[in-house]
């Protein structure tokens, strides 16, 4: 959703990421995604990651980059105009392109709701960065009503996996993703790419020490490729060994 408020010039791309189902959703990858695609049409140095649920309320609240990466909620509508707790770090963010990079973007393995911007919060600090926010006054943003999608459920890994998100920066992320663009519409305002994840294939990418927490994760991911597979008419594919210990 575009704020009337708010003049795009020729160098802005709006991209809209859009996950083929039934896989379970994965905010992170499609942040990696969009990174990634938008590379290949330009050269920008400045990605501001956002869900579309969220509207911003206030004329200063500038979407640009900055030293650190920034994030641009102070409060939420849903919220009373606070923020869950202290550390969250979801919703809106902004990355140079160098920043993204160097924390190797987002991490795959959050199938479903949860845990994510968590993550993403330890990566930053890991890497000798600050979190930066807007002032309350600033930061002040609406939300859309709805409910949480079929196909985003809690994480049930989430918990552990974010136990063990700085051990794994360097193995998983953004130089993990693996993804296929099925779709992609140019509109007048913005582009719309479809992808299609392979739920489990990105979970095989986790580091052999994380496999028993993400295990948990391949009763739904194979159910998934089974039956995309017959939506296709695909054939089958080769099984995933486990990780080597």
């Amino acid at each position: 959703m575009i704020n009337s408020r708010y003049s795009l010039t020729a160098y802005h791309l709006i991209i809209i990421i859009v996950q083929e189902l039934p896989t379970t959703f994965n905010r992170g990858m499609l942040f990696n995604v969009g990174y990634l695609e938008a590379l290949k049409s330009g050269d920008y140095n400045c990605f501001i990651f956002h869900d579309v649920d969220m509207i911003p309320t206030n004329d200063n609240c500038l979407y640009k980059c900055a030293y650190n990466p920034r994030h641009f909620l102070s409060g939420v509508s849903k919220w009373n105009y606070r923020l869950p707790y202290h550390g969250y770090y979801g919703g809106v963010v902004a990355f140079t392109k160098d920043q993204y990079k160097t924390i190797n973007g987002d991490s795959n393995l959050y199938f479903g709701w949860g845990g994510e911007d968590d993550d993403l919060r330890v990566r930053i600090l890991n890497k000798g960065y600050s979190l930066v926010r807007y002032p309350k006054f600033i930061g002040r943003y609406d939300t859309i009503s709805h409910k949480r999608d079929s196909g985003n459920k809690a994480n049930p890994a989430r918990f552990k996996l974010v136990n063990t998100a700085k051990a794994r920066q360097e193995m998983e992320g953004l130089n993990t993703a693996h993804y296929t663009v099925t779709e992609k519409v140019e509109e007048k305002l913005f582009t719309r790419i479809k992808v299609y994840i392979n739920m489990t294939q990105m979970i095989h990418t986790a580091p052999a020490s994380d496999w028993p927490v993400v295990k948990v994760l391949l009763k739904d991911s194979l159910a998934f490729d089974a039956e995309i597979r017959k939506q296709r008419s695909l054939k089958p594919q080769s099984s995933f060994e486990e990780p080597i210990k």
